[in-house]
């Protein structure tokens, strides 16, 4: 998470802990682990669900593709 991070942030970006209507990607790592996921969803990913439903411009990416655009801008 850290790596990821600093990449965003070498190239500009901001990073944050919570999702906002400022928040412009939104980026799900491996969930297979964690058991306090309810209905396979994090709590920011239903919210940045929301925001989507409500006009925002929010981009959901799976790590995968994050790394595929990190790798893009580079």
């Amino acid at each position: 998470r850290k790596e990821a991070m600093q990449m965003v942030v070498n190239l500009g970006g901001l990073c944050g802990d919570r999702v906002t209507k400022q928040t412009d990607f939104l980026v799900l790592g491996n969930t297979d682990y964690c058991k306090t996921i309810k209905d396979g969803k994090s709590s920011k990913q239903k919210r940045a669900e929301q925001l989507k439903l409500s006009g925002s411009n929010i981009e959901i990416l799976s790590e995968n593709a994050f790394y595929d655009m990190m790798a893009s801008e580079i």
